[in-house]
């Protein structure tokens, strides 16, 4: 099967068309192949084409920190905690392709949605962002309250007729800076 992969330079028209969606005066990604958009001054999503074969991307992922590393002096917390977080991956209804990862370098807890970039375009990175920020503000409005059904923590978000977080990015944000990671918004 031949597919059409994207180049660098169509995803990023196709992220200044987001960006001005979103009321910004430019996004794209940066020399890194990452850019950023912070939501509600507290949801940093990063835009990363990792997957690149030249300059075509094979894969766009949507990434985000959910919580820290957890922790314990109790080995069996830790074992539980880490398999509640495996178990949700497995389950593909209630997390819709986003999956847990564990970065070691920041030892956090991420959360991730890979986007195959054949089909890519505006409404279906609208869309897939949507949906990933709703996750993460259900799993995070979770773990904050310690209210975890660890049976389906997002479906709330995913079926919700109305977007509990609307597609808008913060274009104000306290401390807004460009970075290594690209742009924060």
């Amino acid at each position: 099967m031949n597919q059409k992969l994207i180049s660098l330079s169509d995803l990023n028209q196709i992220l200044m068309q987001l960006g001005q969606n979103l009321g910004l005066s430019s996004f794209a990604l940066d020399n890194n192949h990452v850019a950023s958009l912070m939501f509600d001054d507290q949801f940093l999503v990063e835009l990363q084409a990792l997957d690149c074969e030249g300059n075509k991307v094979r894969t766009l992922y949507l990434i985000a920190a959910l919580c820290p590393e957890p922790q314990s002096d109790n080995p069996a917390e830790l074992i539980t905690s880490y398999q509640k977080f495996l178990q949700s991956n497995l389950s593909g209804k209630i997390m819709s392709g986003l999956s847990f990862a564990l970065d070691k370098e920041s030892n956090e807890i991420l959360l991730i949605r890979p986007l195959p970039t054949t089909q890519l375009d505006l409404s279906l990175i609208e869309s897939e962002m949507e949906n990933f920020v709703n996750v993460l503000e259900q799993w995070a409005r979770c773990l904050q309250h310690g209210e975890i059904n660890w049976n389906n923590p997002a479906v709330k978000a995913q079926n919700s007729k109305k977007s509990s977080v609307p597609m808008k990015a913060d274009t104000q944000a306290k401390g807004a800076e460009k970075s290594a990671a690209g742009m924060r918004v």
